[in-house]
């Protein structure tokens, strides 16, 4: 028995060319896979289709059986005369029977939609997938345009699919080599060491109306070559209920949202009020907002320059997005190129993973710290032992302060807090994202020192309604202790001037005069969230 990379299930009346002289859909497909696949792999590959004109009727012979065992992955090619056929069935079932069908998260059976069918009517196998389509339809009408390489307008659609098959089967075709040493009829087995799965983030790619597919396939090609993860992988149900559940579901894993919005409005689910689009853009946007602080959801919403919609409901729903008050620190509204959705998708997830890797180093951090209070730390024995829910300290100081702050940090540090700083908040790439980590920050401190140098009262003032607006909006519970640091020279207006927060004087020695704030966090009762009031001077 000869091995094989991969068998391909058909219909065979959809091989059958439409014109003479022509080869046959499948004919087509079939060499053009093989072809692409030699090219990804470095080697020839195996494809086993069967050639003859068996009629839906004939028994499934040992022959077929034989190529079903022996291929590493499937696919097919479904149609409306391929689900209908009982030994299409039968080669799906033999092939899943044969060996695990799944390799990790991955499924070795792939389907090809080229004539377009109802979910419910895949077989079991299919997990109910639709898989790779190799159709265009036409909103409205109801038509569609299966992807034809007689066509020049559909023959590149044609190949962007199949290049879209060709990687994902090229990639499963990688972990598996044959046995060394083994008969060459030998089955080929996983390999022992395998790749390492990526550990990146998930992106959900909201479906889309049929004038912007393109550019969702191509945002999804570029996330999978850069081996991030994408959901939906599926097409969602057709009526509202199961839509609801399963978009729920395809959003939980993910970290970004993106929305591709065009002139088209979308089809409507069965008793849905709005289009696929429209009720992704609404429901994300709840589920963004429910998110907590540490698994945030990004919304990414793009719009060609210059549409304004087809359709009066389209213009509507595109007037309210651009003008959506709503979108968050961390969403983006874009209208330009395809290249620069791409450019800010990646920029974001990059943007969100340093900003996981920041929590995690900043978790070892704080254990670092707590065993350090426990065994040497800077204050007495007493507070010491009172530390072990407090760690955190949020310093803000004005953007030309960096060296001036310093000193008063790491007294802080020196006191066994984790310290973290308003200036650190630079490194995040826009205006948006420097605000949401810093209100993050607010949310997530034990205590915040607000540092007062050489910048203008006023800014001061902003600092504290800022810190007081987060106070009521915390989902760790009071914030420990708050106050103003008046850095030397103290004097004047500076000396003079009452805020709602205490005020702490500086000198040459800020271990000293931080000592009533940092006792304050120390032994402040879970319910204070202010320190009391200390003149300065």
């Amino acid at each position: 028995m000869s091995t094989h990379d991969v068998f391909i299930s058909y219909a065979h009346v959809d091989n059958e060319a439409l014109l003479e002289g022509q080869d046959g859909w499948i004919s087509i497909f079939q060499r053009a896979l093989q072809k692409r696949l030699g090219q990804l792999l470095g080697r020839q590959v195996a494809v086993w289709w069967d050639r003859q004109r068996l009629s839906g009727n004939q028994y499934f012979d040992e022959t077929i059986a034989a190529a079903c065992e022996s291929a590493t992955v499937m696919v097919s090619v479904v149609t409306p005369r391929y689900l209908k056929s009982d030994y299409c069935n039968k080669e799906v079932e033999h092939f899943a029977q044969s060996k695990p069908i799944k390799v990790g998260d991955r499924s070795r059976l792939f389907t090809c939609v080229k004539t377009p069918v109802q979910r419910q009517d895949l077989f079991q196998q299919m997990e109910h997938k639709l898989g790779y389509e190799f159709y265009r339809a036409e909103e409205g009408s109801g038509r569609f345009r299966e992807y034809d390489v007689f066509d020049p307008e559909l023959k590149p659609m044609f190949m962007a699919a199949l290049e879209d098959l060709a990687q994902d089967v090229g990639k499963l075709l990688g972990l598996f080599e044959p046995n060394p040493g083994a008969p060459r009829h030998s089955s080929i087995t996983l390999k022992t060491t395998t790749p390492k799965a990526a550990e990146k983030q998930r992106v959900f790619i909201a479906t889309t109306s049929g004038d912007v597919k393109a550019v969702r396939e191509g945002l999804l090609r570029e996330l999978q070559t850069r081996e991030y993860g994408v959901t939906p992988d599926h097409a969602f149900s057709e009526d509202a209920a199961g839509f609801e559940a399963e978009l729920v579901r395809a959003a939980a894993p993910a970290c970004v949202s993106v929305h591709i919005l065009g002139a088209s409005y979308g089809t409507i689910p069965e008793d849905a009020d709005g289009s696929y689009p429209v009720l992704q853009f609404e429901r994300l946007k709840q589920l963004a907002a429910d998110r907590p602080q540490d698994a945030p959801l990004a919304r990414i919403v793009w719009i060609p320059r210059g549409v304004e919609g087809s359709s009066e409901k389209q213009k509507k729903f595109l007037a309210r997005v651009r003008g959506d008050a709503t979108l968050g620190p961390l969403d983006e509204l874009l209208e330009g190129s395809e290249e620069e959705l791409k450019e800010r998708v990646i920029a974001k997830l990059q943007t969100l993973e340093r900003a996981r890797q920041e929590r995690e180093e900043r978790a070892a951090r704080e254990q670092k710290a707590a065993q350090k209070r426990a065994e040497t730390g800077g204050l007495d024995t007493g507070l010491r032992a009172s530390m072990t829910t407090v760690s955190k300290v949020y310093v803000i100081s004005a953007d030309d302060e960096g060296e001036d702050v310093e000193a008063v940090e790491r007294a802080l540090g020196a006191q066994g807090f984790d310290v973290i700083s308003s200036l650190e908040l630079a490194e995040e790439e826009t205006e948006a994202e420097r605000e949401a980590r810093h209100q993050q920050l607010l949310s997530e401190c034990d205590g915040c020192l607000i540092y007062h140098g050489a910048t203008k009262l006023s800014w001061v003032r902003a600092q504290i309604d800022e810190v007081r607006k987060a106070l009521g909006h915390r989902a760790r519970g009071p914030m420990r202790g708050q106050a103003v640091y008046l850095a030397p020279p103290v004097e004047g207006l500076k000396r003079r001037y009452q805020v709602q927060f205490p005020k702490l004087e500086g000198s040459s020695a800020p271990d000293r005069d931080l000592q009533p704030f940092v006792q304050q966090l120390v032994e402040a009762p879970s319910t204070s969230s202010v320190l009391p009031a200390r003149a300065a001077g």
